[in-house]
């Protein structure tokens, strides 16, 4: 539980550093009768300390012009711009508390971070970046980790708009520096799909080569398993390399954004 001593320091650290505390335990209860051993946290309940995170999270969110935009620094007072990437990690954060432990956000909090990704979101119904900009899978995922805090699934236009995009670009490759990028061998983008697509209730995805089952797909991805694949799937990324099948020792390699493997499910 050294993670304390990280919370303070960068959205992503945080996020994941609370989000371990709030997975290791399973109810408020258990999170307030669980103390933080080591770090400047030390003495400090699980839950005491993710509540404050939470609300470190609203109250460095973007104000004015960047309404509910969040980039990498989650101590300063206002954001300097949107990261449509950075957007996603607050929310799941956010998410997590609120369903495991019963912590619930201000809702002005809420309001601006739909608002936020709503900014973000292209015509097309991809999330962009720094705008509407470089516009693909990974961010897009994270809109409907977002949306689903607000109670907001399927039958919302900017949630609809979201899926839509996914299934229509599901057989893209992914070139992550371009727009419309998809997921095979990404690690980062088939983890936000996977948090955004559970947490709308979607169990399939419209592509342009029919209904896809999108949690056996990445399954299927991440076991090299051809047969439940669609024959045309990225075919050029079925290699180890793009996390295509495990190694020999159980790990995957991965060619995204995040330090290439191999990566341990140790």
């Amino acid at each position: 539980d050294g993670v304390g001593a990280y919370i303070t320091t960068e959205t992503y650290a945080s996020a994941w550093g609370a989000l371990s505390l709030v997975f290791s335990q399973t109810s408020a209860t258990a999170a307030q009768s669980t103390f933080v051993k080591s770090g400047p946290f030390k003495g400090m309940s699980y839950f005491d300390l993710v509540t404050d995170i939470v609300d470190q999270y609203a109250w460095s969110t973007g104000d004015g012009g960047i309404r509910g935009g969040f980039e990498y620094n989650p101590t300063t007072q206002n954001q300097p711009r949107y990261d449509g990437s950075a957007q996603q990690w607050p929310a799941l954060l956010v998410k997590a508390a609120k369903d495991r432990w019963g912590i619930n956000p201000p809702q002005w909090y809420v309001d601006n971070m739909i608002y936020g990704f709503n900014h973000l979101q292209h015509s097309g119904g991809g999330v962009g970046y720094a705008d509407t900009g470089w516009h693909n899978t990974a961010k897009t995922g994270g809109l409907l980790v977002g949306h689903s805090i607000a109670g907001l699934g399927v039958g919302n236009p900017n949630v609809d708009a979201a899926i839509a995009f996914l299934g229509r670009v599901w057989f893209n490759g992914n070139n992550t520096g371009s727009d419309d990028a998809g997921w095979p061998g990404e690690f980062y983008a088939m983890y936000g799909l996977k948090k955004g697509l559970q947490l709308a209730g979607v169990s399939e995805v419209v592509t342009p080569n029919g209904n896809r089952d999108w949690y056996q797909d990445e399954s299927a991805w991440l076991l090299g398993n051809a047969s439940l694949l669609h024959p045309n799937f990225n075919n050029g990324y079925r290699s180890s390399g793009y996390g295509f099948g495990q190694n020999a020792d159980g790990s995957w390699n991965n060619s995204g954004w995040i330090a290439n493997g191999p990566f341990s499910t140790a």
